[in-house]
């Protein structure tokens, strides 16, 4: 099977993260059938969410090195989900760059001739949201001092490490009355859950600028209140920070919440808390990079979001390094170009044989 048509078939298949991604395991494991499989369920047996691990042998021993390709099967929850489409040379929907372009340019670069190295194929659910299935297949693989490539779209460039992610719950508490009462700024700071956690967004935008440890910050979600003439006493807000490497994430999170607390913020909880890491290996960085080169100039760098690749980390040293371009991951009309697949296929094939 030829990329193009495998990542077609992928993007025709919903599988969001609130969704089972359960057809798409069934497809890739079908295209697998002749080695060894293990299908793993989510904890949660309701979500029809599941896992899946492939090992393929090399025919005789040596001392290469594994490889380890770990893909996430999932995407965000977007409303903009429908069939691919093909257009201008590109393939056009949900999922399209993130990741599933990364799974088929893999498997067919996998499919298409032996190799003399043992390779480990891992299908993760949920990485958009919890990363739960990520530390499912990481406790089953007892691999060590393999190349761990994770095809997350990279936009060309070869992420030796990546930044921490933390997701938090917050809420402000206030107290209803009718709105006519609101004729003064303490009045409204004291009663206004909104009005509160208005406040707290000032300072998260301010503190954004000031703290150089954070990389980027989103406010994502919030809601609160009920109707305009109804003083609202109670708002809920998501928002995540991402941190650079060299950060102290623990005291970071520590005084956020220090922060959080004296501004009035409530039931303050972390719903995600993703660790950063570096590959320090410098001659399997070079020469990965050589390998690379031969197609285009590639430079080497930090993947600055999220990605399953540092719960893999003792299964060896880690890349983060997939077609597309970063900038197009959930975002309406997602696409990635279909020369990338192709040249990516045939980048994993050389990876595969000559590192």
């Amino acid at each position: 099977m030829e990329p193009i048509e495998l990542l077609k078939r992928l993007v025709d298949i919903k599988s969001d993260c609130t969704a089972s991604n359960r057809e798409v395991i069934d497809v890739i494991s079908g295209l697998f059938a002749q080695y060894r499989r293990e299908i793993i369920p989510q904890a949660k047996s309701n979500t029809g969410m599941y896992n899946l691990i492939i090992k393929i042998k090399a025919k005789c021993k040596n001392k290469k090195k594994s490889f380890v390709f770990v893909m996430h099967t999932d995407t965000v929850k977007g409303k903009w989900f429908r069939k691919s489409v093909e257009s201008e040379g590109k393939i056009i929907g949900l999922g399209s760059c993130d990741m599933k372009a990364g799974i088929a340019a893999v498997c067919t670069a996998v499919l298409e001739q032996d190799y003399e190295r043992d390779i480990y194929l891992v299908f993760n659910s949920d990485e958009e949201t919890s990363g739960l299935g990520a530390n499912l297949t990481s406790a089953r693989l007892s691999v060590k001092d393999a190349i761990v490539i994770v095809p997350e779209p990279t936009s060309g460039k070869i992420c030796i490490g990546q930044n921490s992610c933390v997701g938090y719950e917050i809420a402000t508490k206030g107290r209803s009355f009718h709105s006519s009462l609101n004729k003064d700024a303490a009045f409204n700071m004291k009663n206004n859950a909104i009005s509160k956690m208005s406040k707290i967004i000032s300072f998260l935008n301010v503190n954004q600028k000031q703290n150089k440890s954070i990389d980027s910050q989103n406010i994502g979600f919030i809601e609160g209140g009920i109707t305009a003439n109804v003083i609202p006493d109670y708002c809920k807000m998501k928002f995540e920070q991402r941190f650079k490497p060299i950060s102290n994430t623990k005291f970071e999170i520590a005084n956020s919440i220090k922060e959080l607390q004296r501004l009035g913020a409530v039931d303050i909880k972390l719903n995600f808390n993703g660790e950063s890491f570096i590959n320090n290996n410098k001659k399997l960085i070079d020469k990965f990079q050589k390998i690379v080169t031969k197609y285009y100039p590639a430079t080497t760098g930090l993947f600055k979001a999220w990605s399953d690749a540092v719960i893999f980390r003792k299964s060896g040293s880690c890349f983060i390094f997939g077609p597309g371009n970063y900038e197009q991951a959930h975002q309406k009309g997602e696409y990635v170009k279909k020369s990338e697949v192709i040249m990516f296929k045939k980048i994993y094939q050389e990876l595969l044989t000559k590192m």
